[in-house]
């Protein structure tokens, strides 16, 4: 009976966040409204120095690549909260705080630009003290 229960619980899979506020004070947040095989490329071979940074990154349209499409509700979400327009490739990265931190056109996005801001962000510097 024992054993029952614990391969049922292994089979449920994990919940996923379905709000913003389910990833505040925990997670950085990069949202990307329209993914393309280059961006998807720079995010993947960034790929430790995004987990360093806490860093969840959310494709709203095309390749997924590294990040993830999220749950319909929190795509949702993420257009109306940033006033996504379906049209314009952008990046905008959320600290952990919730705010939206920088908003760059998918062109001008570069992995270096992103993890310097980051990198000046107060709760970040604490963090790299503490390691």
């Amino acid at each position: 009976m024992k054993l029952c229960f614990f391969l049922l619980i292994c089979l449920i899979p994990p919940a996923s966040a379905e709000t913003l506020s389910e990833y505040q004070w925990k997670r950085r947040l990069l949202v990307v409204t329209q993914s393309n095989n280059d961006l998807a490329a720079k995010l993947e071979a960034a790929r430790s120095e995004l987990s360093e940074r806490d860093l969840e990154v959310f494709i709203l349209s095309g390749p997924v690549g590294l990040g993830k499409s999220p749950a319909p509700k929190l795509a949702e979400e993420l257009r109306e909260r940033l006033r996504v327009k379906r049209d314009l490739a952008e990046v905008i990265l959320l600290g952990k705080d919730g705010r939206t931190v920088l908003r760059w056109s998918a062109g001008e996005f570069t992995v270096t630009a992103l993890f310097d801001r980051i990198d000046r962000m107060p709760m970040r510097r604490r963090e790299m003290e503490g390691k």
